[in-house]
C-alpha cells in the first residue's frame, strides 16, 4: 500500500480481511490511514462471516466497509423428484442437449460422515454413485462426483447461506445449486423413498436479468455488525454486488463466478474512481460520505432490501447506508467531510495512549484537550450508545458541507426515530449560498428502554431549493443495562 501511495494511486481496494482490534495492531488500519493522509481513498471487504453479528473486519473509520448483495442476473434450473414435486436452483450448464437430461435417474445422498455428504476428494466410492445424480453439501463438489463416475450432481448449500444459491463454473456433468431448504427437502424425500429415489434435472442454458429474480438481496456470508472494539462506528459502511460475480481469475479458466465480500469491494472502489473523476479535489471522507449518503433501501421490486438468511429486511448491521448507487453518488449535495487531525481525535476519545496513535499516524502526536466522544466524529452515519430502564439522554453535533451547483439552497430535515426513541434535531432547516459552504446541527437522542439491544432509524436531510437531492443517513441505537 505503500508503494501504491508513492506510485501515485487515487484509489486502493483491499480484497482482504482484517481482525477487528485495536487499530494500532492492524496492517491495513495503518497503512490505510497513511493513504488517506495523502488523500488516498480506500476501501475494504468486510468479511465473509455472516450471517453472524459482530463478524466485521477493516472497521477503520477511515476506510470504506464494503459488505456484499445478490444481482438482478440469474440461470434458471429446476429438479423434479419421482413424486413430481419440482424445486428451482441455478446452474450454468449449457450442454442442454445431454442425453442425462431427458429422463428420470437415480438420486442418492451418501452421508456416512461429513466427507461423504460434502463429497470431498476420495470420499465417493463409485459402486454407490456410477449413473446416479448426486447430492451434495456444496456445489464445488462436482469434479469429484464426476470423478467417481456421477451422472448429476445437486448442490445444497450450508444453512448458513440463508435461501442463497452458489454457482458452477466449468462444469463436466449436470449441477444444480439449490439452496439450504431446498436441500433439506430433496434429502428428506430420498430418506422416506430409499433406493426407489429419482429426479429428472431440467437445466435451460439461459441466463435471465431483470425484476424476475429480486435484487439486491444482502448475502448471508457478508459480515455484520456491530463492532465489537468500535461500537461507536457504524459499520459497514455500505453494500454492493458480490454474489455470482463474473470475475478475472488467474488459473486454468480466464474467468470465473465468484462469491464474496472480496467481490463487492472492487464495485465501491470503481465507483469512487469515477467520484474522483469527476470532482478532483473530493476527500477520501468527501467520496464515502457522497457512497453513503446517496445509497438505496429498496429492491427492484420497490421492497425493502432482505437479508438472504432470515428474508426479512436487512437492519443497517447488515447493509450499512444501504446499496451504492453510482449515478446519485456523484452529486450527493451534502457531505460530511474530515481531515486526517479529525480521525486522530477520534482516537484520542478512545483513551488511546499518544505512543499508541503514533504507530498509526508514524510521527508524534498530541492529544487535544476536549470532552468529545468517539461518536462524535463527523460520520455520515450515527451509532449512539444508551442506558436501558432510564430517561437517557445523548447529544450529536455534524457538519455538512454543501457541493451542489453554485446559487441558494434550502435542506429540511426529517426523521424517523427508532422504537423507544426520540431525535430532535436543531436546527430544522440549513441554508447555503454558495458552494463549499459549511452548516452543522445538533440532534438529541432521548428515551427510555426497557430492554438491551438495537433499535434503528435515519436522519434525511431533503433538499427543498436548489436541486432534489435526498441526503440519508443510518442511525443505531445500542441499549445497554
Amino acid at each position: 500500500m505503500e508503494q501504491a501511495i508513492a506510485d501515485g494511486v487515487h484509489i486502493i481496494s483491499i480484497s482482504i480481511g482484517s481482525r477487528d482490534t485495536a487499530f494500532y495492531n492492524d496492517n491495513r488500519a495503518i497503512a490505510a490511514f497513511g493513504a488517506i493522509e495523502r488523500g488516498v481513498f480506500v476501501s475494504a471487504s468486510a468479511g465473509n462471516g455472516g450471517p453472524y453479528p459482530f463478524t466485521l473486519g477493516n472497521v477503520a473509520p477511515w476506510i470504506t466497509t464494503v459488505g456484499a448483495s445478490s444481482i438482478d442476473r440469474d440461470f434458471p434450473a429446476s429438479v423434479v423428484l419421482g413424486n413430481q414435486e419440482m424445486y428451482k436452483g441455478i446452474s450454468t450448464y449449457s450442454r442442454v442437449d445431454d442425453a442425462t437430461l431427458q429422463r428420470p435417474l437415480p438420486l442418492v445422498y451418501v452421508s456416512t460422515n461429513d466427507r461423504t455428504s460434502y463429497c470431498v476428494p476420495g470420499s465417493l466410492a463409485p459402486n454407490l454413485v456410477k449413473g446416479k445424480i448426486v447430492v451434495c453439501n456444496q456445489i464445488s463438489s462436482f469434479k469429484q462426483v464426476a470423478r467417481a463416475g456421477g451422472a448429476g450432481l445437486i448442490g445444497a448449500n450450508d444453512e448458513s447461506y440463508g435461501s442463497q444459491q452458489g454457482i458452477t463454473n466449468r462444469n463436466t456433468l449436470p449441477a444444480i445449486s439449490v439452496s439450504f431448504t431446498t436441500g433439506e427437502k430433496i434429502k428428506a424425500y430420498i430418506k422416506s423413498t430409499g433406493s426407489n429415489a429419482t429426479a429428472t434435472m431440467t437445466l435451460k442454458g439461459l441466463t435471465i436479468v431483470g425484476k424476475e429474480t429480486i435484487a439486491p438481496i444482502v448475502a448471508a456470508f457478508s459480515s455484520r455488525g456491530a463492532s465489537k472494539e468500535y461500537p461507536q462506528v457504524l459499520k459497514p459502511d455500505i453494500i454492493a454486488p458480490g454474489v455470482n460475480i463474473l470475475a478475472a481469475y488467474a488459473g486454468k479458466l480466464p474467468s470465473k463466478f465468484l462469491s464474496g465480500t472480496s467481490m463487492a469491494c472492487p464495485h465501491v472502489s470503481g465507483i469512487a474512481a469515477l467520484i474522483k473523476a469527476i470532482h478532483p479535489t473530493w476527500s477520501p471522507a468527501a467520496i464515502k460520505s457522497a457512497l453513503m449518503t446517496s445509497s438505496y433501501l429498496t429492491d427492484n421490486a420497490e421492497q425493502p432490501i432482505t437479508d438472504s438468511f432470515t428474508m426479512r429486511a436487512a437492519n443497517p448491521f447488515v447493509l450499512g447506508a444501504g446499496h451504492v448507487n453510482p449515478n446519485t453518488a456523484v452529486d450527493p449535495g451534502l457531505v460530511y467531510d474530515m481531515v486526517p487531525q479529525d480521525y486522530i481525535t477520534f482516537l484520542c476519545s478512545l483513551n488511546y495512549t499518544e505512543q499508541q496513535i503514533a504507530l498509526l499516524t508514524k510521527y508524534s502526536v498530541s492529544c487535544p484537550n476536549s470532552s468529545l466522544e468517539a461518536g462524535d466524529l463527523n460520520y455520515p452515519s450515527f451509532s449512539v450508545m444508551m442506558k436501558s430502564g432510564s430517561n437517557s439522554v445523548q447529544v450529536k453535533k455534524r457538519t455538512v458541507t454543501y457541493v451542489g451547483r453554485e446559487g441558494d439552497a434550502v435542506y429540511q430535515v426529517s426523521v424517523k426515530n427508532p422504537a423507544g426513541i426520540t431525535i430532535s434535531v436543531e436546527p430544522q432547516t440549513l441554508k447555503f449560498g454558495k458552494s463549499l459552504e459549511t452548516a452543522s446541527y445538533n440532534l438529541k437522542f432521548e428515551g427510555t428502554v426497557a430492554s438491551r439491544g438495537y433499535t434503528f432509524g435515519e436522519i434525511i436531510w431533503k433538499c427543498i431549493q436548489g436541486g432534489s437531492q435526498i441526503v440519508r443517513s443510518p442511525v443505531a441505537v445500542s441499549i445497554k443495562a
